[in-house]
């Protein structure tokens, strides 16, 4: 999710929205391609993203993580070189899933389960410009490689 997003549009033209995004998107999609992660959808500001699928890695976690990081920190260039001030909110949860197309018309490939939701509920609680965790992918994280903070306990069910 992009924090500031809304504000950002409020002086843009429908075209300009579509190439900002369509831009800081493709930087995030190389990003995908590189740690060899899912592109599930965007939905208008939001990105998603699953590790482990169509095929099982495992090192799933470490790749969502680092993604993450690097999505951060290619949206700090995109500010720079845009002037601009958006921030990520990013929530990150790890558990199963079920994958596959909905629908008959205009199909889409989907991804749904509890861990899917566990993600959403984490990004959408936390707090602007930060990466939060729910305690099950701190878990699987090698505590040597990161810099973790405690945070605030949200309920997700």
């Amino acid at each position: 999710d992009i924090v500031g997003f809304t504000d950002f549009c409020s002086n843009k033209s429908p075209v300009e929205v579509v190439e900002s995004l369509a831009q800081l998107f493709s930087e995030f999609d190389a990003l995908v391609s590189k740690h060899h992660l899912e592109k599930l959808k965007t939905v208008g500001d939001a990105y998603m993203v699953a590790g482990g699928l169509p095929l099982p890695y495992n090192d799933h976690v470490e790749r969502v993580s680092q993604f993450a990081l690097e999505m951060v920190n290619a949206l700090k260039e995109y500010n720079h070189r845009r002037n601009q001030n958006l921030r990520l909110r990013i929530g990150i949860h790890t558990g199963p899933c079920v994958a596959g197309l909905i629908g008959v018309k205009r199909f889409c490939y989907d991804v749904l389960g509890e861990a899917i939701s566990v993600a959403s509920i984490t990004e959408a609680s936390g707090s602007p410009g930060r990466i939060h965790l729910t305690g099950v992918t701190k878990n699987r994280l090698d505590s040597s490689e990161y810099l973790f903070e405690e945070g605030k306990v949200i309920q997700t069910r």
